[in-house]
């Protein structure tokens, strides 16, 4: 995929999930890279950047966190021009497309993912596996990936996911249960 580096920086920051233009999978922002831009006026845009977060303090702390002081910790910022951004699959979360079946499956990296399911099928019915979107989002905005939990039983075999109807009484339409 290619775009240009105002949709880079708006759209594509590290950790940053999105829809890949097939519409086939969610990926997330592994690494991003920028050519360092000397040009331009650092004190300046660091003395702007230092005016935007005094006015988020008047909002609360919280919008703070993660930002350095752009006056004591200038080292901390860079500026500079995208020049490559890569991503993988995120989350590795899959479900059995036969709506007999519909065992999901979870991984915890690529590797994993490979290593134990390289063609993507079900192991109950060799169905294709279809992401699944959900996700774990803190406040913060800390995302981590929706994990399967195993069965004490069967372990993690035979794991589907059953959509609730009744939301009132499931505040998350979503039940695992082991068949």
């Amino acid at each position: 995929m290619r775009r240009g580096k105002t949709q880079v920086l708006f759209n594509f920051l590290p950790d940053k999930t999105f829809d890949h233009e097939s519409g086939q999978a969610i990926l997330r922002v592994t690494r991003f890279e920028i050519e360092e831009e000397k040009k331009l006026n650092k004190r300046y845009v660091l003395a702007k950047v230092a005016w935007l977060l005094n006015q988020w303090r008047t909002i609360g702390e919280d919008r703070l966190r993660g930002f350095p002081d752009p006056y004591s910790q200038s080292d901390r910022y860079v500026l500079g021009s995208p020049t490559a951004v890569e991503s993988e699959i995120f989350p590795l979360l899959f479900q059995c497309d036969n709506w007999q079946c519909r065992r999901v499956y979870s991984y915890q990296s690529i590797e994993q993912a490979v290593r134990f399911n390289r063609d993507m099928r079900c192991r109950h019915c060799n169905s294709t596996l279809t992401q699944l979107h959900h996700v774990l989002i803190h406040n913060c905005g800390h995302i981590r990936p929706f994990i399967i939990p195993g069965c004490p039983t069967h372990g993690y075999d035979h794991m589907p996911i059953r959509y609730g109807r009744q939301p009132e009484i499931h505040p998350f339409p979503l039940a695992l249960s082991a068949v």
